[in-house]
């Protein structure tokens, strides 16, 4: 379980909270109350515009405001809401980025940390923070190889045509030629 997480359930939507979880000692029912999303995404060349510090962190506690965080994070914060998913951990926000024993204790366990969550979300189209990933986008480009597989309306029937299917198993019947 991370060591602390956003609380995103807020009557006030516009902030986020930082949160500190139980220690470990806890009991397994203690901590499973803790629901959360994960975003793996790519912070790009520049650190994010805001991040846990040593200096900043009661700030954290008392609300984030949501705008004033890069686009990835809004999107990954918006969509575990819409879950109604009540907390998310993003690394630049529930690590002291300035504090080697926090990210020293911290670092090792993402593996138990992404594994730990309800959903994990890949904000693989980022190539950085800054620029979000949800926005619409031509899917055509996603859609690299076409297979041309025949066609056969019955077992021992003859071949009356073929099926395109994409790689995202889309298809359409095309008539023999």
């Amino acid at each position: 379980m991370p060591r602390r997480l956003l609380s995103i359930a807020s009557t006030h939507a516009e902030y986020v909270m930082l949160h500190d979880t139980p220690p470990a000692t806890q009991s397994y029912e203690a901590q499973a109350q803790y629901s959360y999303a994960a975003l793996s995404y790519c912070w790009g060349d520049i650190a994010p515009k805001f991040k846990l510090t040593t200096e900043c962190i009661d700030k954290a506690r008392s609300g984030i405001l949501v705008k004033t965080l890069p686009k990835t994070l809004q999107d990954a914060i918006l969509i575990a809401r819409t879950m109604e998913i009540p907390y998310i951990w993003i690394d630049s926000l529930c690590i002291i980025q300035d504090d080697e024993g926090d990210k020293k204790r911290e670092l090792p366990n993402m593996v138990h940390i992404y594994s730990g969550a309800a959903v994990v979300i890949s904000a693989a189209t980022s190539r950085t923070c800054e620029d979000g990933f949800l926005q619409p986008r031509d899917v055509s480009s996603l859609l690299k190889f076409v297979y041309k597989l025949p066609y056969f309306p019955t077992d021992d029937g003859p071949q009356k045509g073929f099926m395109e299917v994409d790689e995202g198993l889309c298809g359409r019947l095309g008539l023999a030629e």
